[in-house]
């Protein structure tokens, strides 16, 4: 966790964390699981999620974000089996 500044036409962040969580696909189409960031941010922060398992995602989204974690949500069809998700997540209110 620490502050990043990067001049022109790039990365101003503090608060920056990565991670990555399995997530047990239920063979219901879409699933979803709770992140919870190894230290609280100081604002609702941006999350990339990608995923790093080798299976067939439809997509992947990180929503109900707080300064605490957020659900990461997968759309996978009618898979089961788990899948390692990895995320970025960063408060981009530093300027």
């Amino acid at each position: 966790m620490g502050r990043a500044s990067f001049k022109d036409g790039a990365i101003f962040a503090q608060n920056l964390q990565a991670g990555s969580v399995t997530l047990t696909l239920g063979g219901t189409g879409s699933d979803t699981t709770s992140v919870v960031f190894a230290h609280k941010m100081k604002n609702v922060p941006v999350v990339i999620p990608s995923i790093q398992s080798d299976v067939v995602i439809t997509d992947v989204r990180a929503h109900t974000r707080t300064a605490s974690g957020f659900t990461l949500e997968a759309t996978s069809g009618n898979l089961t089996s788990s899948c390692t998700f990895g995320y970025i997540a960063f408060d981009d209110s530093f300027r």
